[in-house]
């Protein structure tokens, strides 16, 4: 028990009313350490979900066994899931080790403006992941007609 408030309070309330207190403010920390310890665990998981979905479909579209115009969006949603996981996680661990409250706050603000988050994210994803595929196949192209060239000279 803290003796200084006890010692204050005990005019206004008794002792046992005071542990009574002193108990429901020990459960109520121990429940935000609790919920402060599962969010960033949560996060990590659905990290390593979303880079194995990331890497699963990059590996598709390279092999060319699916189309890359359908699988774009996803690919750019998974990797603002990606963003999203390590921001969670990131405050989340940052609230066990420094203050808690300022990470509260700040994955509040965090959901409450998820959606505007996420959205715009998707669509930058999705304007790199096209403009990255694009650079990739003009690249390939490159390589090709120089490959044809090569063998066109060498044959004469």
């Amino acid at each position: 028990m803290d003796i200084a408030l006890f010692d204050e309070c005990q005019s206004q309330i008794g002792a046992e009313e005071y542990k009574t207190i002193v108990e429901e403010r020990n459960y109520r920390i121990q429940n935000g350490e609790f919920f402060l310890s599962v969010a960033p665990s949560i996060a990590i998981v659905s990290l390593i979900c979303a880079i194995c979905v990331v890497i699963l479909i990059g590996i598709a579209m390279m092999k060319q066994n699916v189309s890359k115009r359908k699988f774009i969006v996803i690919l750019s949603r998974t990797s603002t899931d990606i963003i999203s996981s390590l921001i969670i996680a990131g405050i989340g661990i940052l609230a066990n080790l420094e203050a808690a409250y300022f990470s509260v706050t700040a994955l509040c603000l965090f959901v409450c403006t998820f959606g505007f988050i996420h959205t715009t994210l998707c669509d930058a994803f999705i304007i790199l992941i096209r403009q990255g595929i694009r650079i990739l196949h003009s690249r390939n192209m490159k390589r090709s007609l120089n490959k044809e060239k090569d063998d066109y000279l060498h044959e004469n």
